[in-house]
């Protein structure tokens, strides 16, 4: 019986520092042990039994979280934008302008980079202070979309596609989002600040080209929506 009796308290002792070694993992002691998920600590209770809790923030083997305002990576997401395009040529009252929609989709991957692709159509043709003569304009474009994760959202440029825009001219400033002449890396960046699954910025690009140069720009509102997230 003596004998029985020291072995159960030993058993107990045994499972006590087991218990112990657990808690202490998940409050980030510093200490190298296995930590299991989820954590393990003991409910009070007349029998002691364990009961599954989640870690604190931040502690080993607690579920990892995502920046304020970032989602996380893996995570899909689509855009659109409203652009007035404008070009404004050297000379008095020399101006064309038109209006572009954008849409378009990306994926923020572990390495904090962004790839998509998008479409461009133009929903306001061009008028001009001075006669066009029905000079047929490029209504479609193609693009992929790069850029990168930053602190507070995104920074999003836009590529354009070989080939991927159909027949005509632009007679605005609409090519001056992919950079002239048309980079691979894409044109000037934008800032779209996220909060929760949404993020706005507002796009301004400009060029000059020509001697003396004309003045080629577009502007307007960029808005992205995470379509795979779940709402906070």
């Amino acid at each position: 019986m003596v004998f029985e009796a020291a072995a159960t308290r030993r058993h107990r002792f045994v499972v006590a520092i087991s218990l112990i070694v657990l808690a202490a993992s998940c409050g980030g002691s510093g200490t190298e042990v296995a930590t299991p998920s989820p954590c393990v600590t003991v409910t009070p209770g007349s029998d002691g039994s364990p009961t599954p809790t989640p870690c604190p923030a931040g502690a080993p083997g607690a579920e990892p979280t995502a920046e304020p305002g970032v989602a996380p990576a893996g995570e899909s997401w689509q855009g659109t934008a409203d652009l007035t395009s404008l070009v404004v040529y050297p000379g008095p009252d020399a101006t064309c302008q038109d209006g572009w929609v954008l849409e378009f989709t990306f994926v923020a991957s572990a390495e904090g980079t962004i790839e998509g692709q998008g479409t461009g159509d133009l929903t306001t043709p061009p008028t001009c202070s001075f006669p066009i003569n029905d000079v047929p304009s490029i209504a479609h474009v193609e693009y992929q979309v790069l850029g990168e994760e930053t602190a507070g959202g995104f920074s999003i440029r836009f590529a354009l596609a070989t080939s991927g825009f159909t027949q005509g001219a632009t007679l605005a400033g609409f090519f001056s989002i992919f950079s002239v002449p048309a980079s691979p890396t894409g044109g000037p960046p934008v800032s779209v600040a996220v909060s929760g699954t949404s993020g706005t910025g507002e796009g301004a690009w400009q060029y000059g080209s020509g001697n003396p140069p004309a003045t080629y720009s577009a502007n307007g509102t960029i808005t992205i929506e995470c379509v795979t997230c779940e709402a906070a």
